[in-house]
């Protein structure tokens, strides 16, 4: 009897350090391409750092205990993601206490590069009057090979 008990006991243990520890929310709400990313993750008091591991479309954020005197709980500790190419995202938030997830997605901006060249009015002016004028002229061609 004891050992089923026992065995009880591990299997309720495994379950409940399997929990979900709480809500990922990220910064700018809806990112884009061009943002940096910043999430802010669930309250916890087991850690001081933590590191971001990007690997394709799956993000893995960890609590890493830094050692101390006591735990210290954090309200709502954040950690930036950085900038991440367009895509849906699988995010893990892992702690001794156990995980969480979430999806993230970053919608895709075009970049236009500022040094670009472009057509100032008086390009585009000149080039509506080339434009006209070669109507012009291609019309009076027409016109004198009709009249012979």
């Amino acid at each position: 009897m004891a050992k089923i008990a026992g065995l009880i006991l591990f299997i309720l243990s495994c379950v409940a350090s399997a929990q979900a520890v709480g809500q990922i929310t990220f910064t700018p709400a809806n990112p884009t391409s061009n943002d940096v990313i910043v999430a802010t993750l669930p309250p916890q008091s087991n850690g001081c750092q933590y590191p971001v591991t990007v690997s394709g479309f799956s993000i893995s954020i960890t609590a890493n205990y830094c050692g101390g005197a006591g735990a210290i709980p954090i309200s709502s500790p954040t950690t930036t993601i950085g900038k991440l190419p367009a895509g849906t995202y699988s995010v893990v938030w892992t702690t001794s206490s156990g995980t969480s997830s979430a999806t993230l997605t970053v919608a895709y901006v075009a970049y236009l590069d500022p040094r670009a060249p472009a057509l100032s009015l008086t390009g585009i002016l000149l080039l509506v009057g080339t434009v006209l004028l070669g109507g012009w002229v291609m019309f009076d061609v027409n016109r004198y090979r009709a009249n012979g």
